[in-house]
């Protein structure tokens, strides 16, 4: 079974499980470095695209925004 089945349908979704994930750990103030490393062992279901890098860093430079970092 896959590591990440929980981020995808019907379980999850996966965009709103990244934000959820980035949420929680940035406010545990946990490392970028180490969040990124965690979030690319759960890609999207059909691969890792441009569109989907982008969001990733989008969400993650507002958090960092959001707590200061």
């Amino acid at each position: 079974m896959d590591e990440d089945w929980m981020f995808h349908p019907p379980h999850g979704n996966w965009i709103k499980s990244m934000a959820q994930f980035i949420d929680h750990q940035m406010r545990w103030r946990r490392p970028v470095a180490k969040i990124v490393e965690d979030i690319k062992r759960c890609p999207p279901k059909d691969g890792w695209d441009d569109d989907h890098e982008q969001l990733i860093r989008t969400m993650l430079k507002i958090k960092k925004r959001e707590f200061d970092l």
